[in-house]
């Protein structure tokens, strides 16, 4: 069960969850540089949460759907 987690979550970007820390992969950050112009921290604190959430949402969620 924790091996099917880990690989969901890998699918859905993050690598990691590790010292209150959320870690995107690698390949989510290059197709995010690649099709947004937008550079994605690797690691993200949870004092980040709230401003990098807003950077997704402004400059690739709402992006995306126009």
């Amino acid at each position: 069960m924790n091996h099917a987690n880990r690989r969901s979550l890998y699918l859905d970007g993050v690598e990691d969850v590790r010292d209150g820390c959320l870690i995107y992969t690698e390949e989510l950050i290059d197709k995010v540089q690649e099709k947004f112009g937008v550079e994605l921290p690797k690691r993200v604190t949870y004092e980040e949460i709230d401003t990098v959430a807003e950077l997704l949402i402004e400059d690739v969620i709402k992006k995306a759907g126009k």
